[in-house]
């Protein structure tokens, strides 16, 4: 049994930026760095009205030190954390790392956009409970 997106936290913001990666792949095609689709995808959310925060710096504390530093692709609207890629497949690897940054921010959930691919590739993740 297939689950709704509709009952998934963010919906309607999750669709919206999906659409506007979909809107992104299909006037620049595949084959560009993910630095390119970053800049067209924020072009895209700006004009619709959203806040794109870019290159969010991510800290890893661990006993009260900081062990890692990272930074997340875009958070739109303080609310959804999305990570972009340019590569062939999506792969674990790649699900794990927004996994992460969703326990580091404490956001509720992130999509995985890869423009490497046709059509879009996309995953909906949510941090481990």
């Amino acid at each position: 049994m297939k689950l709704s997106t509709k009952t998934l936290p963010h919906h309607e913001l999750t669709e919206r930026i999906i659409a506007a990666g979909y809107q992104v792949q299909k006037e620049l095609g595949v084959g560009f760095l993910e630095v390119v689709y970053q800049r067209a995808l924020c072009m895209v959310l700006h004009s619709n009205g959203h806040k794109v925060d870019v290159e969010v710096p991510l800290k890893v504390h661990f006993r009260g030190e900081v062990i890692g530093n990272y930074a997340a692709d875009l958070i739109v609207d303080d609310t959804v954390l999305v990570e972009l890629k340019s590569c062939s497949e999506l792969i674990g690897r790649h699900q794990a790392q927004v996994i992460n940054y969703l326990t580091i921010t404490k956001l509720e959930v992130g999509l995985l956009l890869n423009f490497g691919q046709r059509p879009l590739g996309l995953r909906r993740l949510y941090p481990r409970k």
